[in-house]
């Protein structure tokens, strides 16, 4: 034979040495692992550790009647147990929904003075009604017993508690509300050894809203004017989730303004609504409401305590907050709303955006930047004049002194130049000569009044 051919007949033994043997020791479940299962509400795993009676595992049992909490308001739940048993029961917390739970367990011994006290009301042949006492939630006078009681608080670590023969508790599930949301609170126990367990799972369906809710985040009062519509009224309405009790008093309302005593929109009334507008509401809403109170905003053409009209967009923000002593920080402030109109004149501005702001955009603060507009006439006996007394020191501004004729119209080209190092950051912004970022025209003519035309942009250092 040939060397080539015993060189292919040696290669043909070896492939089917190595096959013979790779089947031989090839396991199809070798190296794989069993997927951990999260436990249930209960859950067996072959441990024989009897398990505690629970009034009730999950509350509330429909999704649509979760339990209703305040923001930032700490909320908690019991559930009451009992070991029917003739042996101990031992059990720790195996694990929780997040870092914002605890867990606490509460023994109430038989022969603690509160069955004998308010606590006698829920005993039924001499022994704890357990159902009774979870829709009461201990009833009456049960947190002035909390007080005489010794809760130990459930870690995630080694720990664990003793629950003896006919001894009766709580397991008390806490919560921080940290999120306005749904949510489902949840405590996994583990019972018996931590070598052999048997887990059992609380659950405590949650909905957390804020104390105060404005629906619409910008009311639009449209266009005013002395010859079309010279005021509006518009109701903005604010929801109270969580509270029936609050009243006028416990609300601030207010609107910020860069003009006081000339100001064209205003706070007319704030009113808390009737029952049959609150039972319409609801039916207006999915979320919880406990209460509904309407602001109504005045809007005029000219100012509301008289004087002449300042032409152009007008931007304002309603601010709503409650001052009631039990309410958290965090939680006292609405959503703020938008609120815009236009007060509409003879001059009109060409080259702003759709807020009527002169957009000076981002620039360098040591290069400064410049921009330009032009505004339109079909008067021909109007001047028009820039007020630098009104007008922000850190734009120079200037104006043609006589207008283009272009078909109808009049145009004036109005110049706006910042110089290097005059700005720096955002503006406007709430702080000094920021505040109103706008330049103002005298317009001259049969009926003198001013036309107020704000900027904004941003100065990078």
């Amino acid at each position: 034979m040939k060397i080539w051919a015993w060189l292919v007949a040696i290669g043909v033994l070896v492939l089917v040495i190595f096959g013979i043997t790779f089947m031989s020791n090839y396991d199809p479940d070798q190296g794989k692992q069993a997927l951990p299962t999260m436990p249930g509400p209960s859950i067996l795993t072959g441990a024989t550790s009897p398990e505690p009676e629970f009034a009730t595992k999950v509350f509330p049992l429909e999704e649509a009647d979760s339990m209703l909490q305040e923001f930032h308001k700490p909320g908690y739940h019991d559930y009451w147990l009992t070991n029917p048993h003739d042996q101990v029961i031992r059990f720790g917390l195996e694990g929780k929904k997040c870092t914002c739970t605890s867990v606490f367990y509460f023994p109430v011994p038989q022969g603690h003075p509160y069955w004998s006290g308010t606590g006698k009301a829920f005993l039924k042949e001499g022994k704890p009604d357990l159902a009774r006492l979870q829709v009461a939630q201990g009833g009456p006078g049960f947190l002035e017993t909390e007080k005489t009681l010794s809760p130990t608080e459930l870690t995630n670590r080694n720990e664990a508690v003793e629950l003896q023969p006919g001894e009766v508790g709580l397991v008390r599930m806490t919560w921080k509300n940290e999120k306005q949301q749904k949510d489902v609170m949840t405590a996994t126990f583990w019972l018996g050894t931590q070598e052999q367990k048997q887990f059992v799972r609380l659950e405590a369906r949650i909905n957390t809203q804020a104390v105060l809710l404005v629906p619409e985040a910008v009311a639009d009062l449209g266009n005013l004017s002395a010859n079309g519509k010279p005021s509006v009224e518009r109701q903005v309405a604010i929801h109270c989730p969580t509270r029936a009790n609050l009243t006028e008093k416990d609300l601030r309302v207010a609107l910020t303004s860069s003009r006081p005593g000339k100001e064209c929109v205003v706070i007319k009334e704030v009113r808390k609504a009737t029952q049959a507008q609150l039972q319409l509401k609801r039916k207006e809403t999915e979320n919880p409401l406990e209460s509904v109170f309407f602001v109504t905003l005045l809007a005029t053409w000219k100012p509301v305590e008289g004087g002449l009209p300042e032409i152009g967009p007008l931007v304002r923000r309603l601010e709503v907050s409650t001052i009631a002593p039990d309410v958290a920080e965090l939680a006292r402030y609405a959503s703020p709303v938008r609120v815009t109109c236009r007060i509409e004149g003879d001059v009109e501005v060409v080259g702003t955006d759709d807020r009527g702001y002169v957009l000076l955009n981002r620039f360098e603060r040591q290069d400064g930047t410049r921009t330009a507009v032009i505004l339109e006439t079909r008067d021909p006996g109007l001047t028009l004049e820039v007020d630098k007394e009104r007008s922000p020191t850190f734009v120079q501004v200037e104006i043609d002194k006589r207008p283009k004729v272009s078909g109808e119209r009049l145009r004036w080209e109005m110049r706006l130049v910042v110089p290097p190092g005059k700005v720096s950051g955002d503006f406007p912004r709430a702080e000094g000569v920021y505040r109103d970022c706008a330049v103002f025209l005298k317009i001259g003519g049969e009926k003198p009044r001013s036309l107020r035309i704000p900027i904004s942009g941003r100065a990078d250092n």
